[in-house]
């Protein structure tokens, strides 16, 4: 069995290295280098990291990740800790934080060594048929068949847009502003634990990464008018002091001292797979 799977971000890579376990060959289609550069960190969960971890990987996956013990749950108004929620329990799969494109390399590292997989950058996929017997795709003037394809290719998914009549994704009314920064600029206090600041119609996320070397921060407000979701779309931290004017001393230190260059926006939608139809004959969407 071949499977063509659009979409080599960690989705995409995941899936090839998964089929690779059980002897399934595969050919992942990226429109950007593998290893991609993009993204701020993300958090890992136990049913994540059960699956990543049964993965041929190249290295142990704890090497690039941050294991925490507890979440901080605080007033963001006053910085009064609420209470905390223990995240470390050794007889259930890790808890991880992870930079997003340490994860992205790490995958596709893995991939590039593996002989079940072939990794195809830089390319564009267009024209996808399904047939009864088999898949087709074009990229780059050359048409590729294999049994199945997979839709790895993210919520702008052109593999949904041909074969998958599911509803739009719909506006939340919230924005998120992204940053990851040198450790060296951050609060001590938010680099010992990871922190979930809460507000009204608001809230912070904050977490150390790379062994302590950055601090990843998410900022979630409300907003009326619709973004591209998107990991370039860059913020203001003027704007993002607006939405903060009633909070503590603290988290307008933060916003403070995060870098402009390192502030970027991502609006919201719901996801308009959820409950809808997501696999239709040898096509799937993942």
């Amino acid at each position: 069995m071949k499977c063509l799977i659009a979409g080599g971000g960690i989705a995409g890579l995941a899936c090839s290295l998964s089929l690779a376990r059980h002897g399934i060959e595969s050919v992942v289609f990226e429109q950007r280098e593998f290893g991609d550069t993009t993204g701020t960190g993300i958090q890992l969960s136990p049913n994540v990291t059960h699956l990543l971890e049964a993965l041929p990987l190249t290295r142990d996956l704890e090497t690039i990740c941050e294991r925490p013990k507890s979440l901080h749950i605080t007033d963001g108004y006053n910085n009064t800790k609420l209470f905390a929620v223990p995240l470390f329990d050794p007889k259930n799969p890790p808890y991880y934080h992870v930079l997003r494109p340490s994860l992205v390399e790490l995958l596709a590292e893995s991939a590039s060594k593996n002989p079940l997989i072939t990794l195809i950058p830089e390319t564009r996929v267009v024209a996808p048929q399904s047939t009864t017997d088999e898949v087709l795709i074009e990229s780059d003037g050359q048409t590729w068949t294999g049994d199945v394809l997979i839709g790895c290719d993210g919520t702008h998914s052109m593999v949904k847009q041909s074969f998958f009549a599911n509803p739009p994704r719909k506006w939340t009314g919230f924005v998120a502003y992204r940053a990851a920064f040198d450790s060296a600029l951050a609060p001590s206090q938010m680099m010992q634990n990871p922190h979930l600041f809460l507000g009204q119609k608001r809230h912070v996320v904050t977490y150390p990464l790379t062994k302590q070397e950055r601090l990843n921060c998410v900022f979630v407000v409300p907003q009326k008018k619709e973004i591209t979701e998107s990991w370039e779309t860059t913020g203001t931290k003027s704007t993002l002091r607006d939405e903060y004017q009633s909070w503590s001393r603290e988290i307008k230190n933060l916003i403070d001292v995060i870098p402009e260059e390192k502030l970027f926006r991502w609006g919201l939608y719901t996801d308009s797979t959820f409950g809808a139809r997501w696999f239709n004959d040898r096509v799937v969407l993942a």
